[in-house]
């Protein structure tokens, strides 16, 4: 299954909540038992982040995931704080979903696209 592309907009001075809700074939998917990981980038072949969301504790400081289970819900989390010291305004992300523990057989990239900072003021 290839990624979904969806742009992402982040309001400077103001938190970041976004809810996405996973499907495949129409049916909600449980999100229980996995990890998720959004690493958004300069450009997408670069090997360090700007900012990454993860919920296995590996993510940006500011930054959480919350998985809704039979919801099929992956909830992105930032701080205010976090995004007002952002000094970037453009970005590429991907966003990854694998079993806990490693035991599927590959991350499956769920959602691709670009990252716009809006910068209050401007």
């Amino acid at each position: 299954m290839s990624a979904a592309n969806y742009n992402l907009e982040i309001e400077q001075g103001a938190s970041f909540n976004r809810t996405f809700k996973i499907t495949k074939g129409g049916i909600v998917q449980n999100t229980s038992g996995y990890n998720v990981l959004l690493e958004i980038k300069a450009n997408a072949q670069d090997t360090a982040n700007l900012m990454k969301f993860a919920n296995d504790g590996t993510g940006t400081s500011g930054t959480t995931v919350v998985l809704g289970g039979a919801d099929g819900t992956i909830t992105l989390n930032a701080t205010t704080a976090l995004i007002k010291s952002l000094t970037w305004t453009n970005a590429t992300y991907s966003m990854f979903i694998t079993a806990q523990g490693g035991t599927g057989t590959a991350d499956e990239k769920l959602l691709t696209g670009i990252v716009v900072v809006q910068k209050w003021g401007a």
